[in-house]
């Protein structure tokens, strides 16, 4: 790990950090404390968490990271994956409209 740079994360984007990939928060983000110097910790401050490592979190994490992580349309990839769920959405939702607009119609009928 490079103690040479270090990162400020606002309690804010720790908590997103978090909620992303709780699993990689604990394992991957190595806190500043007793790598770096308490004067250089404390630029900090009490508003933010000192990580020897988020930019490489937020790179792998947010900028590359997946968007569908199981399910049907995980081996598509995130674009295609996206497009497959979209037209499988419509399809539903048409026969769902299209046993409405029948049921209406019988009602209407009678």
């Amino acid at each position: 790990t490079d103690c040479s740079r270090f990162y400020c994360v606002s309690r804010d984007l720790n908590k997103y950090f978090k909620d992303i990939h709780p699993d990689a928060y604990e394992d991957r983000l190595t806190k500043c404390h007793g790598y770096i110097s308490e004067a250089d910790e404390a630029v900090c401050g009490e508003v933010a968490e000192c990580y020897l490592n988020a930019g490489a979190f937020y790179e792998d994490y947010v900028e590359n990271g997946h968007i569908i992580e199981g399910g049907l349309t995980e081996e598509s990839g995130d674009t295609r994956g996206g497009i497959i769920t979209l037209l499988f959405a419509l399809f539903f939702v048409s026969i769902g409209f299209a046993g409405m607009m029948k049921m209406v119609k019988g009602l209407l009928m009678h």
